[in-house]
């Protein structure tokens, strides 16, 4: 990355921490588990709306703690990310974040064998 880049990205950043409440910037700091915001079995917005106005700054456990395929689970950080970045005051997407080092622990997901057994292998 040129200087010129990392200044713009320096800039970019501290213009928006500017327009941030301090609200917005604590949400951001904090996270939620998907199941929070889903209700019979898909993604709620009026959930979204009372829990996480404000964005949030990671989704947590969100594919091995709710019972959905991965093209479901797809579909289902598409409608929360889109929520995030048109409709919560923040704009800003999360980060999703899951607890499996061989791949998403997702029903009927691949998983494949951990970097260092394929290296030993």
């Amino acid at each position: 990355m040129s200087d010129y880049q990392s200044e713009c990205a320096t800039t970019k950043i501290a213009r928006l921490l500017t327009k941030l409440t301090l609200t917005e910037k604590i949400a951001q700091l904090q996270g939620v588990w998907v199941a929070d915001l889903m209700e019979d079995g898909s993604l709620s917005v009026n959930r979204c709306r009372e829990r996480i106005p404000h964005g949030i700054g990671h989704i947590c456990q969100f594919g091995s703690t709710i019972n959905l395929k991965p093209n479901a689970l797809r579909d289902l950080v598409r409608k929360l990310q889109t929520y995030l970045v048109e409709e919560s005051s923040a704009h800003l997407p999360a980060i999703f974040h899951d607890e499996a080092i061989t791949g998403i622990a997702a029903r009927g997901a691949t998983i494949y064998p951990q970097v260092i057994g394929m290296a030993a292998s």
